[in-house]
């Protein structure tokens, strides 16, 4: 069974030994909350953990300080019972940069933490893995490039890899065969569009045709119109806002309407802008589960006095797995149980190299709205 780690307002959290109304944390340069767990099985609750000191790097200045301020919010709110005296969360400011990664590990270093949670951008996590690697100290990140993971380094970002393997599980078990693929030339894309290929190929399915673009092609449009409607079932576009609606709209052009063929996506789709467009209708896309977020929004809008971003539950979750790590003594055999984790955004693990690994609901695209068509998994 996965160790089960959601909200307080929904379940008293299973490592906390009581159930308390979150106060809005100090500001940042005073924040220093305190909680006290304890070690038990499955999951750690509150009498004799041993202290520690998490530090939590984000982007708190710059162009994405306002990201960085609500992770931090999500984060303080996991450690809501400020009675307790074993455990501290530090924040450290990024920069969103390499240089700003670097220096906020170093710092956090120098603050002795157990355990570095973030931080959110690429070029950050590599500054942060200057200081990280050669000092053996592990870090719970949040970026979704696989290629930053290791034995140290565990990645909570959505992985393009999980979304192209659970929608293309999902086409075949519903019985489409025949694929094209439309994907942006770029690291999510190409790691989107191979798995994906590789996952249709490997359940029997067919690859009619693969178009990759550089984005804001508009030669996209010449390729897509070369695509016949008789000779494919489903289309995959790993790819959101205005090449998107270029793509689809491009399709229902060479009459490949959605009615005709389905559109497939990513967690990208996952916006607004996407939901209004009319030749996505009826589209499926993989993502995390709407399931256990609407108490945790409640409180945070609650407690803050906005909504919480997108990216706020993995820093909620985050901070709850590190509790748990806490108990395990941070132990590499700790961060990579096979039967998971169960927190805000569903079920997950990590792979012996870092990677996370989730379990994703199918979401679908019904008259401007998202709508859940099939749950995510409770286990692996």
């Amino acid at each position: 069974m996965p160790i089960r780690f959601l909200p307080v307002f929904i379940t008293c959290i299973l490592f906390l030994n009581a159930c308390a109304t979150p106060q809005a944390p100090a500001p940042v340069e005073q924040y220093g909350v305190n909680l006290k767990p304890k070690q038990s099985q499955p999951a750690p609750s509150a009498d004799n953990m041993p202290a520690s000191k998490f530090g939590i790097l984000l982007p708190l200045s710059g162009a994405n300080a306002a990201l960085g301020q609500s992770m931090l919010q999500a984060a303080q709110l996991t450690l809501f019972d400020q009675s307790s005296a074993n455990l501290a969360l530090i924040p450290f400011d990024t920069k969103g940069t390499l240089s700003g990664g670097r220096q906020a590990a170093e710092q956090a270093l120098e603050q002795d933490v157990d355990l570095m949670i973030g931080p959110v951008f690429s070029e950050a996590v590599k500054g942060v893995k200057e200081v990280t690697v050669p000092n053996n100290m592990r870090i719970i990140a949040f970026s979704n490039n696989a290629a930053l993971a290791d034995r140290v380094t565990f990645l909570m970002g959505f992985m393009p890899s999980s979304q192209a393997n659970q929608i293309a599980d999902y086409a075949l078990k519903k019985n489409f065969k025949r694929f094209a693929i439309i994907a942006p030339q770029n690291i999510y894309g190409d790691l989107a569009a191979n798995n994906f290929e590789n996952r249709i190929k490997e359940g029997g399915g067919i690859l009619v045709n693969k178009i990759t673009y550089l984005p804001s092609d508009p030669a996209i449009q010449s390729k897509i119109a070369t695509l016949s409607p008789e000779g494919i079932d489903a289309v995959f576009i790993p790819a959101n806002g205005a090449d998107l609606d270029r793509i689809s709209q491009s399709l229902t052009t060479a009459g490949l309407t959605s009615s005709k063929v389905k559109r497939l996506g990513t967690a990208l789709w996952d916006n607004p802008q996407t939901v209004q467009n009319k030749t996505l209708e009826n589209g499926w896309f993989a993502n995390a589960s709407t399931a256990e977020r609407g108490a945790f929004e409640r409180q945070y809008e609650s407690t803050y006095g906005s909504k919480p971003m997108a990216l706020d539950s993995l820093a909620y979750d985050a901070t709850a797995l590190a509790i748990v790590m806490a108990s395990r003594n941070y132990s590499y055999a700790g961060f990579i149980d096979p039967n998971g984790f169960s927190g805000l955004d569903g079920v997950f693990r990590f792979s012996d190299q870092g990677v996370i690994e989730r379990q994703l609901a199918i979401h679908e695209i019904q008259n401007g709205q998202i709508i859940e068509v099939e749950s995510a998994r409770k286990s692996f």
